[in-house]
């Protein structure tokens, strides 16, 4: 059985470190990787390339951590896939561009961004 590419993603982080409150700019990091499948068995997730951004606590923050995340797939899809071939797995191209793309929220920063605006909490 061919390896396959189950998914792709970004994976977005907090990366200031004090408790931040409204108002306050906080740094956020964005990691693409791929996620592969062997012989039936999901695989360890290949990638790494991260680049970060900044979000102003009280504001809705959807728009900037989408476009941060595109932003991230579009520069650095590529190297993840290269690591998920110089690991050994039997992927194209093709399908790691074509496989679900999907954005996660790391808890730290989840926990940061809950009711920090007037919109719906950023829960789910």
């Amino acid at each position: 059985m061919p390896d396959r590419v189950l998914r792709t993603g970004v994976t977005l982080r907090l990366e200031t470190s004090s408790n931040p409150v409204e108002g306050d700019e906080v740094e956020v990091s964005a990691e693409v990787w791929v996620q592969t499948e062997r012989a039936g068995v999901r695989d360890a997730r290949y990638g790494g390339q991260t680049t970060f951004g900044s979000l102003t606590l009280g504001q809705d923050p959807t728009k900037a951590l989408v476009d941060l995340a595109y932003l991230q797939r579009e520069m650095n899809l590529g190297s993840a896939f290269g690591d998920a071939r110089r690991a050994g797995r039997d992927v194209t191209r093709f399908e790691c561009y074509s496989a679900p793309f999907c954005i996660e929220l790391e808890d730290s920063l989840r926990a940061v961004l809950s009711g920090t605006w007037d919109e719906r909490d950023p829960r789910g």
